[in-house]
């Protein structure tokens, strides 16, 4: 397993109480993780965000997946994007071991990955925000426009995305979810034509039911929802890990439940394993299969700040899985 630590801590604290940090500095490594233990591996050496400065918050990194490699014709390049420098990301090489920069068209971080290929949506930035625009590319730097979706009554929804590789790029799509101020909408995208589908969902009807993940299953390529319910606040929130029905909307049993998702849902997937993960820190192991998933393991990545870096705090950005040879 793979992740992302990012460092970071107020040099010059704020004059008044509870006003932002005058003063941040932030930076972030790749290691990689002991499945086992949750020990670390320094991979990259910390690298100091140089874009993070006064009350800018967002100078950390993240994994945007595995992108597929001309060169080794293999799914092998690690693609981190790194704070508030949207005109590029970094690729750390996984057989090669070394980095490297590739210019992105693109600022946007809602993503995802699948066998290589990235789609990306991005919320229009026209009054009132319910349009969402979807890319796909193989080289993130020339990203292809091949549908717009509506998202109305939802205002500046929390979008969610899954790209189904399907057996051609005739029957390749996107399901888009987004989620705010109504009901959850479920949509479906033609990567070929752009048409745009809105499918029935229905939640389990519990308190503050939402998307908060989604992904296909390789094995049935069937949608399979991460279902959030509950409050935060009350400490009643669940993570239910559900298969969609498509013709009637509804959710199957929870194949598996999780509480302790802190943050975002950070999720990986490696499909020489068939291993699922889910969590920023801890990390939740499953092996899926057809229609269950079997809990594996629970994974709590080392964040002691390291004698290098004085002060402040280390949290886990994102976690990404890999198998040679796929």
């Amino acid at each position: 397993m793979y992740a992302i630590q990012n460092w970071g801590v107020c040099r010059i604290p704020a004059v008044a109480p509870g006003d932002p940090c005058t003063s941040y500095q932030s930076a972030w490594r790749l290691v990689s993780v002991d499945s086992t233990s949750g020990e670390i591996s320094d991979l990259s050496g910390w690298k100091d965000n140089k874009f993070s400065s006064g009350n800018n918050y967002r100078a950390t990194a993240s994994i945007r997946g595995i992108g597929y490699s001309e060169g080794s014709e293999q799914r092998d390049q690690l693609t981190i994007s790194v704070g508030t420098k949207e005109d590029e990301v970094s690729v750390w090489d996984l057989n090669k071991k070394k980095f490297s920069s590739t210019p992105v068209f693109t600022a946007t971080t809602i993503f995802a990955e699948n066998q290589g290929f990235f789609i990306t949506a991005s919320t229009d930035d026209v009054l009132p925000l319910n349009k969402v625009s979807l890319y796909d590319s193989m080289n993130m730097r020339y990203p292809s426009h091949f549908a717009e979706i509506d998202t109305s009554p939802n205002i500046g929804p929390r979008i969610r995305i899954a790209l189904d590789m399907g057996n051609s790029e005739v029957t390749q799509h996107v399901y888009v979810a987004a989620s705010g101020s109504s009901a959850p909408q479920l949509y479906k995208a033609h990567r070929a034509t752009g048409n745009v589908t809105e499918l029935p969902l229905n939640l389990t009807g519990v308190e503050n039911a939402s998307v908060e993940d989604m992904f296909v299953n390789p094995i049935t390529g069937e949608l399979i929802i991460l279902e959030f319910s509950g409050n935060i606040y009350k400490e009643n929130q669940k993570y239910s890990l559900r298969e969609y029905t498509q013709d009637t909307g509804e959710l199957g049993h929870s194949m598996a439940d999780m509480t302790d998702l802190a943050g975002t849902a950070c999720r990986a997937f490696d499909p020489v394993s068939k291993v699922l993960s889910f969590g920023c820190n801890p990390v939740h192991l499953f092996e899926l299969g057809a229609h269950n998933a079997t809990s594996v393991q629970v994974i709590n990545i080392s964040t002691t700040v390291p004698a290098t870096k004085l002060g402040g705090s280390i949290t886990i950005g994102s976690v990404a899985m890999w198998s040679p040879g796929k």
